[in-house]
């Protein structure tokens, strides 16, 4: 059942959807027609930043009225969790906007009564719904918040406007980051659970897709009908429709495969069988005066099918140049049995006798098959431009197959093309029962029972409501449960007038259109009731499953992990607290000494919220939109991906993403990574220059991975926050998801970049999974070659998160052009180092002199487990790869924003972003100082320039110390005393000695 909250929230946004057309922004309001002088000095002394709420708001209230795919099948649809958090926003920006709705709108042209005169109390928000009536009187435009006499909602203050700019902007963000599932479900999924929402969104679907198809197709023969001009014959065209079936229709899909329909002209008077389907345009335009009865006579004469493509965007067909052999059942040479000489004369839907069963009965399967496609027939043709009439069993045929056989399988119903139905539908003054729901009542049962007693069913005793009812009654005090679905939509029948009494009475009914209540009850009193016992919306029975068991490092193999103790971590990681890990902190802290001022003292962490005060953080999170869960769930465990490591196969070139883990759950390496976050932000933000550069060319990024979520929050965040823009993507693997990221992995290495760096960046997708196969490095070449070509994007710095065992000619090639044009490549090492603690580089990492490698490393400076040791002639840079939390699309995660993800893979992001802040600290200028010369400027733009600093970063202070990788880290130059001059001074030195 739905809920009746969820279902009102989602009504008045539907109504207000209804008259977006008559909203417009003041500017193009205002534009149009010339405004009083008292009026245009009142906009003069707004307050610049409150016209910019306004703005933010009616651009963001616009922009969710916009949106045609909400609806209560994409609740439905969605984790209980996010469906919450959806609801409970729309409660809170319609709240607002009930707050801030104009007391005075309409007071001219509304002639409506107050609004507690008209609804009843239980209405959430009177001024919303006062509004919709005045909405319905007049044809507008309106203003949505320009603060005049036109506009409908009153934003006066800075608190309201920064109210209504957040809520609209959550509620978009959070719009973005569901998927919703109107334009395609896979209803197969659906149905899993076998549960009443699972069979309502399935029906839903199904329906929407049908109507669509089977009003295009009617409306074309409507048209085309009209054509035609019988001689002396005052009959009309006829037209039977085999009913559609539901029950083995999984996808959305088979919808529009055939829609079989017999076709009687009356110049012609034999039945054509003519199936529909969706065609090319090109073909309809050759045949747009083509009468559809001359190619009905043609079809008759030849004793063939008559297959008609018909065009979606106009009222146009063809006839296909190959027929199909007519059916074995024929109207025109075999007896049409209607369904009520079925039931009443040959009594085929009478129960077996415990005696001797009849011969011809419709076994129970077959009965409810045939409600089941009456039911949906009765919802599709409510309150419609058609009429058909499953209700009347002198309507449902059976065509003869021969003489005495008939195809049971297969019934038609007849069709008044162009007859509206909306009269047969209308309730009647007197509160009587409406006949065509009562008859469909009778037919429901005696499909299953066989026919009722004698009795009076005329229209002038109700079509036998009372026998009916009694009848029902007696069968369900039976209380036989296999038929209690069933009868439950037999009482729906019989008691519809008083559910649509019922639902219009409601907050959602009010604000629903008469069809739309008819069609919910229809759908989710009838015919779910009908089909949820039906075998293909049953949940078959599963095997049982093997316990998930997450994957544990040897460093972690001693260790136990619940997975109800919020204290213990399925991660693989090297900061346990053991006394080893004690040492290596110290270690590191003595290897790389953080500046003083950097130390978390409690001068560093004053320093820190003294920065976060006045500015937006890189790393700024935004929450998860669900509360994390009570306990951690066994799906929710820490994910080690399954890799075929190097040198396994010497017949492929295995390659791979170098992620080694991630957990929607904080690891213990988790602490270390957001200080040191925090430590590169406060290092960096008082030496970067305020006022960062607007005319200036940007740093250009390319990450090729597996494409991008670019519409999850935390990427929206950083676009806004601190200028990024997304300015390409384009996918390599010809995926019909295209660029978007259908592994998560690409998502993450790009937010990982954004947290480090603003940057423009372009996403190139080479793979749609985790390892890859013979065909991957020259996905991976054309990429680069695209990233780094003038004639492509032209990026300055490339990530690669991923690597091959062998060298490849292709990668080689792409490498080195890049590297001639100056193009600066990082490489993720790998991650095999657990696994083959003496396995080389992975490729092309290990280009030395072209591309620069990148090892994992922990917030504490050490070498992650996983990474591989150092190579010989290679620089061996590392930098933050552990613990880091990055987004991770929704879909893929659980309705989880965020992963905290480790491995080379995002160590990698981490060392670009840093390249991206030299070389965008190199074209800032200072007021009181000059900008880094040309000539220093362009080396630092070059493998050669970052590989310098990185070096000057990365130097170990204590030479007595045995290091064995360079850990980067970017304070050594950002120093916070050296200052911007300094910093300045030290890069120009740098690229001297270059």
């Amino acid at each position: 059942m739905e809920d009746d909250l969820d279902s009102y929230h989602l009504s008045l946004l539907r109504a207000f959807r209804q008259h977006r057309g008559k909203f417009s922004l003041a500017e193009q309001s205002s534009a149009g027609k010339p405004q009083g002088t008292a009026v245009a000095q009142n906009i003069a002394r707004v307050n610049p930043l409150l016209r910019n709420y306004r703005e933010f708001f009616e651009a963001g209230l616009l922009r969710i009225l916009s949106r045609d795919d909400l609806n209560s099948i994409d609740l439905k649809a969605l984790p209980s969790k996010k469906s919450r958090v959806l609801v409970e926003k729309l409660g809170d920006l319609f709240s607002l906007l009930d707050e801030i709705s104009s007391r005075t709108f309409g007071s001219a042209f509304c002639e409506t009564t107050p609004a507690q005169d008209i609804f009843t109390e239980d209405g959430s928000y009177p001024q919303l719904e006062r509004i919709l009536l005045c909405l319905d009187q007049s044809d507008g435009p309106f203003e949505l918040a320009s603060g005049t006499s036109l506009s409908i909602f009153e934003i006066s203050t800075i608190a309201s406007g920064t109210a209504a700019r957040t809520l609209v902007r959550e509620l978009n963000h959070t719009l973005d980051s569901i998927k919703l599932t109107s334009q395609k479900l896979s209803a197969s999924t659906e149905v899993k659970s076998g549960s009443p929402d699972a069979t309502d969104s399935r029906i839903q679907l199904l329906d929407s897709e049908y109507r669509e198809f089977i009003g295009l197709i009617l409306d074309t023969i409507r048209a085309d009908f009209a054509k035609c001009e019988p001689q002396g014959c005052d009959s009309p065209h006829q037209v039977m429709i085999r009913l559609f079936d539901i029950a083995v229709s999984h996808s959305s899909d088979s919808v529009q495969t055939d829609l079989d329909i017999y076709v009687r002209c009356p110049r012609h008077k034999n039945w054509q069988n003519t199936r529909c389907r969706l065609g090319q345009g090109t073909l309809a335009e050759r045949t747009r005066n083509r009468k559809l009865c001359d190619l009905v006579k043609n079809s008759l004469r030849r004793k063939e099918g008559l297959l008609l493509l018909f065009e979606k965007s106009s009222a146009v067909f063809n006839r296909s140049h190959d027929p199909y052999d007519l059916p074995s059942a024929d109207p025109n040479t075999y007896p049409i049995r209607d369904l009520k000489c079925l039931i009443g004369v040959h009594r085929v839907f009478n129960l077996p006798s415990s005696e001797s069963e009849p011969q011809g009965l419709f076994n129970h399967p077959e009965r409810r098959a045939l409600a089941a496609k009456l039911a949906l027939n009765l919802l599709t043709f409510c309150n419609w431009r058609h009429t058909s009439r499953p209700w009347a069993n002198n309507d449902v045929y059976f065509l003869g197959s021969s003489p005495n056989e008939y195809d049971r399988k297969s019934p038609y119903v007849t069709c008044q093309v162009g007859e509206d139905s909306t009269t047969v539908f209308e309730v009647s003054e007197d509160d009587e029962p409406i006949g065509c729901f009562t008859e469909f009542a009778k037919l429901l049962l005696e499909i299953e029972y066989g026919p009722l007693p004698n009795g009076d069913f005329s229209a002038d005793n109700d079509y036998g409501w009372t026998i009916i009812r009694d009848f029902h009654h007696s069968k369900q005090s039976w209380g036989d449960l296999s038929r209690q679905n069933y009868l439950d939509a037999v009482h729906a029948c019989l008691q519809f007038d008083q559910l649509l009494q019922t639902a219009r009475n409601t907050r959602s009914g009010r604000l629903e259109t008469l069809q739309e209540t008819y069609r919910k009850l229809i759908r989710t009193k009838i015919l779910r009731n009908i089909v949820i016992d039906l075998p293909s919306f049953q949940q078959p029975p599963s095997a049982k499953r093997a316990r998930y068991t997450p994957s544990f490092s040897d460093d972690d193999s001693s260790e136990q992990a619940s997975d109800c103790n919020s204290d213990s971590e399925n991660e693989s990681d090297t900061d346990s607290g053991s006394d080893i890990d004690s040492f290596n902190d110290k270690r590191s802290r003595d290897l790389y000494p953080v500046h003083q001022k950097l130390q978390r003292t409690p001068e560093y962490m004053t320093k820190i919220d003294h920065i976060a005060g006045k500015t937006v953080s890189f790393s700024a999170q935004t929450e998860i939109l669900v509360s994390k869960p009570a306990c951690r769930l066994p799906l929710q465990a820490t994910i080690t991906s399954k890799r075929v490591y190097f040198g396994q196969d010497p017949h492929v070139n295995a390659g791979s993403l170098f992620d080694y883990s991630s957990s929607p759950e904080p690891p213990t390496s988790a602490s270390p990574a957001k200080n040191w976050f925090e430590i590169l932000n406060a290092s960096v933000r008082p030496t970067m220059c305020r006022s960062r550069r607007t005319r200036d060319k940007p740093v250009k990024v390319a990450v090729l991975d597996t494409g991008i979520d670019a519409t999850h929050p935390k990427i929206l965040e950083h676009l806004e926050w601190n200028g990024s823009r997304i300015v390409d993507c384009q996918d390599w693997t010809e995926s019909p998801d295209g660029p978007n990221d259908s592994m998560g992995h690409g998502t993450a290495v790009s937010d990982v970049l954004l947290q480090v760096a603003k940057v423009h960046l372009y996403v190139g997708k080479i793979s749609d999974s985790a390892e890859f196969d013979n065909t991957t490095p020259a996905k991976v070449a054309k990429a680069i070659e695209h990233a780094t070509s003038p004639s492509g994007w032209n990026v300055d710095i490339v990530v690669l998160s991923l690597g091959f065992e062998r060298e490849d000619e292709s990668i080689r090639r792409a490498v080195r052009d890049a590297h001639n044009r100056d193009k600066i490549i990082l490489a993720a090492a790998s991650n095999s180092g657990s696994i083959i603690p003496h396995k080389r580089v992975a490729y092309p990492a290990r280009i030395q002199g072209q591309v620069l490698s990148i090892r994992s490393a922990t917030g504490q400076n050490v070498r992650s487990h996983a990474s591989p040791t150092p190579s010989n002639g290679d620089d061996n840079f590392m930098v933050l790869g552990e613990g880091i939390k990055a987004a991770w699309p929704t879909t893929l995660n659980n309705g989880y924003l965020t992963r905290y993800v480790s491995g080379s893979s995002f160590a990698t992001p981490v060392a670009a972003g840093i390249a991206a802040l030299l070389m965008e600290f190199s074209i800032q200028k200072e007021k009181s100082g000059p900008n880094i010369p040309k000539e220093s400027a362009a080396i630092l733009w070059t493998y050669r320039g970052i590989r310098k600093v990185f070096q000057n970063m990365s130097a170990v202070d204590d030479q007595s110390m045995n290091v064995d990788c360079r850990m980067i880290c970017p304070w050594k130059l950002f120093d916070p005393d050296r200052g911007y001059e300094g910093c300045r001074i030290e890069i120009n030195r740098l690229m001297q000695g270059v």
